[in-house]
Parts: structure tokens; C-alpha cells; sequence
């Protein structure tokens, strides 16, 4: 029989083993509050870390809490930055989606059998109710984009030539023609009726 093997610098395996039995049963030797002692040991009595005791041992590492920090500020940035971005972006939205108000509207009646002159003006001075409405309709998308003219070649004779002209407050301003031989859209012809029922008149 082969006599006791030494280990670790001279322990032999007899020691060493009773070295382990002597851990086993002490437990609080190494117990951490709230651990389970058992669960702690391997099959040959080593302590080892289970899974919270190493998150709990990495949660206070000063390595992770230092990386930690770059990395929240990082997000913290890229939030702000997104925020910003969007906000900025709603405010070119607005600003370009916002345009200069009306601020007249004059019509210009000519022709007939007895060839008239004679100009409609609706502005600020006008104190009818109907003015709102007039201005919501020269300012709305479709009056704006209207063609120049609605006139062309016709056999119609005494028939009036209109020139509706809007100016707004940005000194922009929009002049679009039509007469009584040529259709024209609804809006302008609705425009033309209520400057000549509201306005303020005088002869060219």
C-alpha cells in the first residue's frame, strides 16, 4: 500500500481532507448573511459564488459603476439630441405651413354695354360680418393656387371682365381674371359676389 501522498507543500491527502470536513462543519466560517451555506460549497467543499452573490459582487464593482456612467450619459444625449431634432422639425413644419394673412380684397368690374369702371374694395375698414369669410376664402390653399386667367376666345359681346386682386400683409398679393363667357371655379366667382355685395365702391 502506498503511504500518504503530500500535497499543497506537504499536506498529505489525510490533511486536506480533514482540512474539508472541518469547513463543512463550520459554516458560519464563511456564511454570509442570507446565503445558503451549502449552496456555496462544491463537491469538494470550495466555496463558490452563486449567481446573486456574483451579480451583487458586480452591481458594487467600481469598474462596472464607471462604465456605467459613460454609457447612461450617452443615452441621456442621444435622447436630448432626438428631441431636439423633432422639435425642430415641428417648428419648420409650422413656420412653413404659416402664411401672410389678406389683408384687401378689390375687385375690378369692367365692360358691359355700357363699359363700365368700377372698383370693390374690402379691407379693415369694412365693418360687416361677411369680411371674415371673404378672408378665409383668398387665404385658403385653393384661391392661392388658382390659375392667372379663366378667359379665352369668345362671341360674347357687353359682357363685364372681372380682375380680382388680394394683397397681404407680407405685401405679397395675387391677381387672377375671369369673365362672364368662361368658366371660372366656384371659389372665385363666390369671392367676386361677395366683395361686390360688402365693398366699398368707386369709379375707375
Amino acid at each position: 500500500m502506498m503511504g500518504p501522498t503530500a500535497l499543497n507543500g506537504g499536506d498529505t491527502a489525510g490533511e486536506v481532507t480533514a482540512g474539508y470536513l472541518k469547513a463543512w462543519n463550520e459554516p458560519n466560517r464563511f456564511r454570509r448573511p442570507g446565503s445558503n451555506w451549502r449552496s456555496q460549497l462544491g463537491s469538494h467543499g470550495i466555496v463558490r459564488a452563486g449567481p446573486r452573490s456574483y451579480c451583487a459582487a458586480m452591481s458594487e464593482s467600481p469598474y462596472r459603476r464607471g462604465l456605467a456612467q459613460p454609457l447612461f450619459l450617452s443615452a441621456t444625449l442621444g435622447a436630448l439630441l432626438l428631441a431636439t431634432a423633432a422639435c425642430g422639425g415641428a417648428g419648420e413644419s409650422r413656420s412653413g405651413a404659416e402664411t401672410a394673412k389678406a389683408t384687401s380684397v378689390e375687385v375690378n368690374q369692367t365692360g358691359g354695354f355700357a363699359g363700365v369702371n368700377q372698383f370693390y374694395t374690402v379691407d379693415d375698414t369694412v365693418q360687416n360680418q361677411r369680411r371674415g369669410a371673404l378672408f378665409e376664402m383668398v387665404d385658403s390653399a385653393e384661391f392661392r393656387t388658382l390659375t392667372d386667367a379663366y378667359t379665352g376666345p369668345s362671341d360674347c359681346r357687353d359682357s363685364y371682365f372681372y380682375a380680382v386682386t388680394v394683397t397681404y400683409r407680407d405685401g405679397s398679393s395675387k391677381r387672377v381674371t375671369t369673365d362672364e363667357c368662361n368658366e371660372a371655379p366656384k371659389l372665385l366667382t363666390d369671392i367676386i359676389a361677395l366683395t361686390k355685395e360688402i365693398g366699398q365702391r368707386r369709379d375707375g
